[in-house]
């Protein structure tokens, strides 16, 4: 949780919120992979809260992704 606290200093709540879920996601797949002998997961969903009608030029929804995607690999790398 300190890691979490330091990294809050300087970000916005929607940056700190996309760094956070991702390191837990990261955290709960290696979890899985050491506790349960890496078994297949699927992800079926992750998507950002947003408008129903905005645009897809969105770098919140990026970021969000980028996010995502990036703990998956940091577990499994």
């Amino acid at each position: 949780m300190d890691e979490l606290a330091s990294l809050a200093q300087g970000m916005g709540f929607g940056q700190f919120l996309t760094v956070a879920v991702s390191r837990l996601l990261t955290w709960i797949l290696e979890y899985f992979k050491n506790v349960y002998g890496n078994p297949p997961v699927y992800i079926h969903e992750n998507g950002q809260v947003t408008d129903y009608n905005s645009s897809l030029n969105d770098p919140s929804r990026v970021e969000y992704l980028q996010g995502h995607i990036g703990g998956v690999l940091d577990a499994v790398s």
